[in-house]
């Protein structure tokens, strides 16, 4: 599962599944089996048939302009699960700008609504709103830091 490193390969092994007195055993499936790969290349969509050895085995080699990958096994009528890997990245600039954005917002909010509270039904509606809306900037940022900080992601 994932991605290697751009230029190096998937190793991808096929087995047949066989359930003999409730026991699983994988036997490699070699005999007219197939892995087909559906990617995205450039904005369209390629399509690759790859044979598998006497092992079960066969390679496909991985490079940085493709995305969206889907690897699936067949054997005549037969099909595996479809496997699945996609990576859609925003950069680190657009996430700590939207961050920043995001804590100016709150802080104007904040201000806007303590500017407005002595102004009858209209600064409580404000009011309402900023805290509302500073609620939400403030979930947005927690999370936005939790994913960048402890999940390692953007």
């Amino acid at each position: 599962m994932g991605y290697p490193q751009v230029g190096r390969s998937w190793n991808i092994f096929v087995y047949e599944v066989d359930i003999s007195d409730g026991t699983m055993y994988l036997r490699p499936s070699f005999s007219n089996s197939t892995v087909v790969v559906q990617l995205k290349l450039g904005g369209f969509k390629q399509v690759y048939y790859l044979p598998v050895d006497e092992k079960g085995q066969t390679s496909f080699q991985y490079l940085s302009e493709y995305s969206d990958i889907a690897f699936q096994a067949s054997r005549g009528e037969l099909l595996s699960q479809k496997v699945i890997i996609s990576r859609h990245y925003v950069s680190p600039e657009v996430v700590n700008n939207l961050s920043a954005f995001n804590v100016f917002m709150s802080i104007v909010s904040v201000l806007v609504g303590g500017l407005t509270f002595h102004y009858g039904k209209l600064g409580k509606l404000v009011k309402a709103t900023s805290l509302l809306t500073l609620s939400l900037f403030a979930f947005v940022t927690l999370f936005s830091l939790y994913a960048k900080y402890f999940q390692e992601t953007t």
